[in-house]
């Protein structure tokens, strides 16, 4: 039996008196007679209608502003990861990575706490980080969702815009005796073929004295997310100076320098938003999914029962990358004559004025790459291991009387590791420009290329939803493609998460407080991230005449002529030289030598770029089976390790101390009944933060002298150890006016806190290190070295948790069991968030470890300014049972949210700039039939708005939006017996692609495409 049991006398009459309308109003195969007065018991029922049914009376006699989702069976949320389903509620925003729901916002904030029925726990895909994400989660194992919009005191703290609690199914959930599931299924992608394996089941027992669940999932996905972006989108004003040949004598001489005008028309007071290359890929997910879920309950005695739960997920991913960038002549910079025939120049209107540039911003369209030197392709990989393990143990008290509560312990543990590898390799499209690199071993000069294309084609590349390349001369042969660089890292969490809380409910027989809530909570979460990056040690004989020494901080040289000098170099490059003697680290290779090592090239021939195909590259496989033989062979028989990375390396330790108290009431207001809740939860956050301080110089523990380059760790200086305690006080008042019989309108106010994403608090120090520092005439590092160009401090430990006074008014009609028509306003009055800014620092070190005080770029986060999020949502859940015969198996749940939010100002169009991931406007419409004789369908639409994608372009004058998106996913099924059921899930039934921009709607900013997925299976019950 599915039993509920109310903790609340006063609501016992009502609640069973709903449960009854709505066994009446369903068909017998979905209902029984309520139960007796000790809770309300129907059977284990399938089906959408009593899944909407269900989630209707989740709101209804829920405490506070709260949404839900239910499974329709058990096993079987209709869609593939829990975001998915959760995107189905009002105001829930989701993002989908390889066209499978990810992280999930709530009223357009990512700030949002998770549980697993009731208690934090950890998952190993947000580990150090706020935002919730189930890509790691199998929806299988959960009954369902419900969504809090507005807080109570006896709810957990950490959700700025909500909260979501999954939950599981417990043993006397179940009918009594044995209850069996089990689920197969096989997925085919539109573009990736192949079929994909799921499997899922579940196994209870129960005597109404004791029980058992065990359930388990496991999926085998291949997904396609393809990508086509524009790569180092600059601003470039018409009066900027560029080299040219002012004389006209075939060389570019010192001093000869023009004026850009890229359009042409005489004219010098123009800003141009352009790429100066653009990069299309293949991207392949292969996860592969397995979960396991047991529920062990037990009835001590009449008062006390029993109840622990093991939650365990494991998913590894293996995703593959092939890719092409057309690039213009000089890389990064626009110099004369690299454009020529811009297409689609439009005048935004906007003045560039506010950054420093001349005139009004002009986008185009597109633009013929004018006389280029190379393209590159490139082949990188990720291999990511995951796993978390979540334990609870509760025991609940309850002998009949005024008294009850529960005494509980809980803890989990997550791990996260991610490989990254990547490889560079280009062709050069003509010979005229064909540099000569010094080549170890080899004195003299050799070509880096022998095999140039001898080419005049000049590629004309549009942009847009449907990007395209013409002109675009390809590679064949491998040897006519040079390797170029080659790089890894490796990036590690762990984290550990308990709790122990005691919970308590006394009831009144009679008055205006039915009862009171109390409990206390002391938890603890710690979390360490360490990365390392992948270095090589490259030793020469060192030749002062090629390479003069460096000097050390005492101006002393690091090394004599003849000396044997070792360098560590994360950026193992054709074209990065020693300093020892001026040579390059490695020989030059074509990847006809990749081939002849045994290592398996591969012919790009999908890319989402019409017109560029047939790109040849490493086989993205090699970094998966063959990474340290690859390794080995690409550094010339040089091994590479791993070294710890201090800068982007953190620990961060949250311990809470929390106690609340709850006054439950109930009355009336003429002749409407109305209930409510008024409390204060009381948190104590104790911060122990470490973070380490580097400086330009290379790690000790790879160069003693700290002598190094090419990217590898810096050394550290120190480590920063803070010590934090916040105290927050968070008021909740909860009111629902029982209007009429079927009307309810609710009032909710609450003061919420949510942490940061550990990192914004323990990310340390990174100095980026080259030769074209600020400053250096007047204040030079001497003698050749590196200056400290940039840097990044990762976390600010100095700042405040996020926090918010939201307020809640709704009206909700419950015409029927399956009819719900509700409106909600919303204001979410932010105090402190957290933003990004650059300042300028001159305490940083070079990369001799001396500070000169010069200025350089920290960009770091900052504390925001107050911003508000206020809007409207809209719903509608309706069963069309009235109708006569077939139209009556119909009936629909629709929602609409608008959210507008602000957090600043777009640099470039001076419009208001909204949250990180937050859309004005989120439309949810699902059309479902469902008949007696087993047939059910669904088709589901969801429409997002443009968002802020969080990121700058266009040398940091312009923001990247994603445009609106649309989604329509459909599922149906048939119950082939009262046992037995087959279905077909479709999801992005009509091939959706998402495209970017940056500030201007016609600035493209990058397109990626899914593919459609379709899903055959069948379920099985008994």
């Amino acid at each position: 039996m599915l039993k509920t049991k109310h903790t609340h006398r006063a609501q016992r009459y009502k609640r069973t008196l709903l449960a009854t309308c709505i066994a009446a109003s369903l068909p017998t195969a979905y209902a029984q007679e309520a139960g007796d007065s000790s809770g309300i018991e129907v059977i284990q029922v399938r089906g959408i209608k009593y899944s909407q049914a269900d989630s209707i009376n989740t709101k209804r006699f829920a405490d506070s502003v709260v949404d839900g989702i239910s499974a329709e069976d058990i096993g079987k949320l209709p869609d593939v990861t829990i975001s998915d389903s959760l995107q189905r509620i009002s105001g829930v925003q989701i993002r989908r990575t390889a066209g499978e729901g990810g992280q999930v916002n709530i009223r357009g904030l990512p700030q949002v706490s998770t549980t697993l029925n009731g208690e934090q726990f950890l998952t190993a895909n947000s580990i150090f980080s706020v935002q919730p994400d189930f890509r790691d989660i199998p929806s299988s194992l959960f009954a369902g969702a419900d969504v809090y919009k507005s807080s109570t005191a006896s709810l957990l703290e950490g959700g700025i815009s909500g909260s979501i609690d999954l939950k599981t199914r417990r043993p006397f959930d179940l009918d009594e005796g044995y209850t069996f599931a089990f689920a197969a299924e096989g997925t085919r992608g539109s573009e990736t073929g192949g079929t994909n394996p799921s499997l899922n089941g579940l196994f209870g027992w129960n005597n109404d004295r004791m029980g058992l669940i065990v359930a388990a999932s496991y999926s085998d996905a291949t997904l396609l997310d393809a990508q086509t972006r524009p790569v180092s989108t600059q601003a470039w004003a018409d009066d900027t100076m560029v080299p040219f040949d002012v004389n006209g004598d075939g060389t570019i001489d010192d001093g000869e320098l023009a004026p850009l005008d890229l359009d042409g028309d005489g004219n010098l007071d123009e800003t141009f938003l352009l790429p100066t290359r653009i990069e299309a890929r293949n991207r392949q997910v292969d996860r592969e999914r397995f979960g396991f879920n047991s529920s062990f309950q037990l009835k001590i005695s009449d008062a006390w029962t029993m109840t622990s739960d093991i939650f365990y997920t494991d998913m590894g991913e293996e995703e593959t990358y092939q890719g092409v960038e057309i690039r213009n002549n000089a890389g990064n910079q626009p110099a004369a004559g690299v454009y020529g025939n811009l297409i689609g120049v439009r005048d935004t209107g906007a003045s560039a004025s506010g950054v420093d540039l001349p005139g009004n911003f002009q986008t185009i369209s597109g633009a013929t790459f004018t006389d280029p030197l190379t393209h590159s392709m490139f082949t990188q990989a990720f291999v990511r291991d995951m796993d978390s393990t979540n334990a609870n143990i509760k025991f609940d008290y309850d002998n009949g009387g005024n008294l009850t509560g529960s005494f509980r312990y809980i803890y989990g543990e997550a791990n996260w590791e991610r490989y990254r590898d990547s490889i560079d390799h280009e062709y050069w499209v003509r010979d005229s420009l064909t540099t000569d690199y010094p080549n170890d071993g080899i004195d003299g000069n050799v070509l880096r290329n022998p095999n140039p294309a001898q080419t005049t084609l000049e590629p004309v590349v549009h942009w847009g939803e449907s990007p395209s390349v013409e002109n675009l001369w390809v590679a064949s042969e491998p040897a006519n493609v040079a390797m170029k660089t080659a790089w890894g890292d490796l990036q590690e969490a762990e984290g550990e998460v308990s709790a122990l809380r005691a919970d308590g409910n006394y009831a009144f027989d009679e008055g205006f407080v039915t009862s009171i809530d109390f409990g206390v909570r002391s938890g603890q979460r710690d979390v360490t991230y360490n990365e390392s990056l992948l270095v090589s040690p490259f030793t020469r004989t060192a030749d002062t005449d090629r390479a003069p020494a460096p000097l050390d901080a005492d101006g002393n040289p690091l090394w004599e002529n003849g000396d044997e000098v070792t360098y560590w170099a994360r950026w193992r490059a054709a074209d990065v030289n020693h300093p020892a003697d001026g040579r390059t680290l490695m020989p030059y290779r074509t990847l006809e030598d990749v081939a002849n090592a045994g290592f398996p090239i591969v012919s790009g021939t999908d890319l989402p770029l019409s017109g560029a195909t047939g790109f040849l590259s490493v086989d993205p496989s090699v970094f998966i089976n063959d990474r340290e033989k690859f390794h080995t062979w690409w550094g010339d028989g040089v091994s590479a390790s791993y070294a710890k990375n201090p800068g982007n390396s953190y620990r961060v330790k949250l311990d809470t101390l929390s106690a609340y108290a709850q006054v439950n009431f109930s009355g009336e207001l003429g002749d409407m009944l109305y209930t409510g809740n008024l409390g204060a939860r009381v948190v104590k956050t104790d911060l122990s933060i470490y973070q380490n301080i580097t400086d330009g110089s290379a790690s000790t523990e790879l160069s003693p002298t700290g002598a190094g380059f090419a990217g590898i760790p810096q050394r550290i200086v120190g480590v920063q150890h803070t010590e934090r305690s916040i105290t927050d006080v968070l008021p909740s008042l909860n009111i629902a006016l029982q209007a009429t019989s079927d009307i309810i309108v609710r009032f909710a106010y609450s003061q919420t806190m949510a942490p940061l994403d550990l990192n914004q608090w323990g990310g340390g120090r990174n100095i980026s290190i080259g030769n074209g520092y600020p400053d250096e005439l007047t204040n030079p590092v001497p003698n050749n070295g590196l200056g400290a160009t940039s840097a990044n401090q990762g976390g600010n430990p100095d700042l405040n948790m996020w926090d918010s006074t939201n307020t809640d008014v709704s009206v909700e009609w419950y015409a029927n069991p399956t009819t719900l028509a509700s409106i909600g306003f919303f204001y979410m009055d932010i105090a402190s968030f957290v933003g990004s800014d650059t300042i300028i620092d001159r305490t940083i070190a070079d990369g001799d470890g001396v500070v000169r005080g010069r200025p350089v770029p920290l960009t770091t986060p900052v504390q925001g300014d107050g911003a508000t999020i206020k809007g409207v949502e809209v719903g509608l859940k309706h069963g069309f049972d009235y109708l006569p015969g077939f139209w009556g198996d119909f009936g629909v749940d629709a929602n609409y949210t608008y959210s507008p939010s602000t957090s600043g100002t777009d640099e470039a169009t001076q419009e208001d700039l909204p949250f990180v991931d937050s859309s004005k406007n989120q439309a949810n419409l699902v059309l479902w039939f469902e008949n007696e004789e087993g047939l059910q369908g669904r088709i589901a639409y969801n429409y997002r708005s443009e968002r802020n994608a969080g990121e700058r372009g266009n040398n940091q004058t312009t923001r990247l939006y994603q445009k609106a998106v649309s989604y329509v996913d459909a599922s149906v099924s048939y119950d082939i017996t009262d046992y037995s059921t087959v279905y077909l899930n479709i999801s992005n039934l009509t091939d959706e692609q998402e495209d970017y921009y940056y500030s201007f709607e016609d600035n493209y900013g990058g397109t990626r495409l899914f593919e459609r997925r379709a899903t055959l299976g069948a379920r099985f019950r008994f």
